[in-house]
């Protein structure tokens, strides 16, 4: 039950983050700004983890910054896609 639960609220949480890169695209599209702010870097390693293999994928984020000034929701993006290519690619 805690484990369907984990992969449920994984569920909600990509597509939380899907519906706020879709309306972060649509604004770029028409502004073209990027939204820096300082950011903890590990957590968005992390959620970008969380949001494709936990089980597949391993995080060393100890020696990583503790913030540093970007998009977060770009950034993330991009993690998320390295590791799904990453992982299509990989033996399991």
């Amino acid at each position: 039950a805690a484990r369907q639960r984990a992969k449920a609220r994984r569920i909600v949480d990509e597509a939380v983050r899907l519906e706020r890169l879709t309306t972060s695209l649509l604004a770029f599209v028409r502004a073209g700004q990027i939204a820096r702010a300082v950011t903890d870097p590990r957590a968005l390693a992390r959620r970008a983890v969380e949001v494709t293999d936990p089980t597949r994928v391993a995080l060393d984020d100890s020696a990583a910054p503790a913030a540093w000034s970007l998009d977060a929701m770009r950034v993330e993006q991009v993690l998320v896609n390295l590791l799904r290519n990453a992982l299509d690619v990989s033996p399991a």
